[in-house]
């Protein structure tokens, strides 16, 4: 009799979704299983409604029809909707795998998020002398985000001339208008910038040269710019 898998994710992270679907089908050749993707399309700055609307497919399936769940957790864009599912999961007691995250009970896949930004702020700090920063992150519940915030503030307290003050954080959401505006007003001549900007994803440090750019400012020269995730763009 076939398994069926249950995959809970977001199109907001679909580059994500889409290279573990690769890699998912190939682990599950030849074995008899049916996985079913349920997908929502809600994020920070769509309204309320909508969001609502969106995450209603998350509670969609009867988890007791199926063998196991795999729960894109910290890109869900909801933590309400990531505690949900958990409580279905644990109502069917199936085998839970949690991607970003970790629950009593399932198993968590995780990223060293806290080494890799360690890392990044240290060949700031030593290759390019940089010593004041500005850390544009998520939203505030997301652990991902939080993860490497709280990294590059570890390093602020390791080196003391390594400063990030609490103003020049800022919590966008992932929206890249919020952060493309906040540059525009906070940061649009080079008295106002930092040494860096570091952004918590490589789509909001994209959108970050371009609002940079669009201010007269140029990037390494007037100011470094980092993201995270490696992401291959042109």
């Amino acid at each position: 009799m076939k398994k069926r898998i249950a995959v809970f994710a977001n199109t907001w992270n679909n580059d994500i979704v889409t290279s573990f679907i690769e890699g998912y089908s190939k682990a599950i050749e030849g074995i008899e299983a049916d996985t079913f993707i349920f997908l929502a399309a809600n994020s920070y700055g769509r309204s309320e409604s909508s969001n609502q609307s969106e995450l209603s497919i998350h509670s969609f399936p009867d988890l007791n029809d199926y063998d196991a769940a795999i729960v894109f957790s910290q890109g869900l864009n909801s933590n309400a909707a990531r505690d949900l599912i958990y409580d279905n999961c644990e109502k069917a007691e199936i085998p839970t795998f949690c991607i970003g995250d970790t629950h009593p009970g399932f198993h968590g896949i995780l990223v060293d998020a806290e080494a890799a930004m360690h890392e990044l702020c240290e060949h700031l700090y030593k290759e390019h002398n940089v010593r004041k920063v500005a850390f544009f992150a998520g939203p505030k519940e997301n652990g991902d985000s939080q993860k490497r915030l709280n990294a590059v503030l570890d390093f602020a307290k390791e080196h003391k001339d390594f400063i990030l003050e609490e103003n020049d954080i800022v919590y966008t959401n992932w929206e890249i208008i919020t952060a493309m505006n906040i540059i525009s007003s906070d940061y649009n001549t080079k008295e106002k910038l930092p040494d860096a900007m570091i952004f918590a994803n490589d789509i909001l440090a994209v959108a970050g040269c371009r609002a940079l750019e669009m201010e007269g400012l140029t990037v390494p020269d007037d100011v470094f710019v980092t993201g995270y995730d490696y992401s291959k763009t042109n």
